[in-house]
């Protein structure tokens, strides 16, 4: 049998695939929504990310992540995107531990620029 055959023989993958979406999403979103101006949603499905007001907050959140365990990278003409690609076959439960790798990384940078702006 092909991939194709048996992961899309029924629904069930393509329903997971939207559960995950909706996981990312709201993750992505929770980020902007702690953030507001200063990120910004982008992409569509599993391919999605969030887009930095300041490009040149990007590269520490990438690199704090990878510390973290997260590989994570930039994308853009600035790299400004933050994205997130992963495979459709990724389970829930490590998407979810990447959202909360990623909030936590974004959360670290930024409280450490307010208070070098302090």
């Amino acid at each position: 049998r092909t991939a194709v055959e048996t992961y899309w023989k029924d629904d069930a993958f393509a329903n997971e695939v939207k559960a995950k979406t909706k996981v990312l999403g709201d993750a992505l979103q929770a980020i902007c929504d702690k953030y507001p101006g200063q990120f910004k949603m982008k992409g569509r499905g599993l391919m999605r990310g969030i887009e930095a007001t300041h490009a040149d907050i990007t590269g520490p959140i990438t690199k704090r992540a990878f510390e973290h365990g997260l590989i994570i990278e930039t994308s853009g003409p600035n790299d400004e995107v933050i994205k997130c690609l992963m495979p459709l076959t990724t389970s829930e439960e490590d998407l979810k531990k990447g959202a909360a790798l990623l909030a936590k990384s974004v959360d670290e940078i930024m409280q450490e620029g307010l208070s070098e702006a302090s």
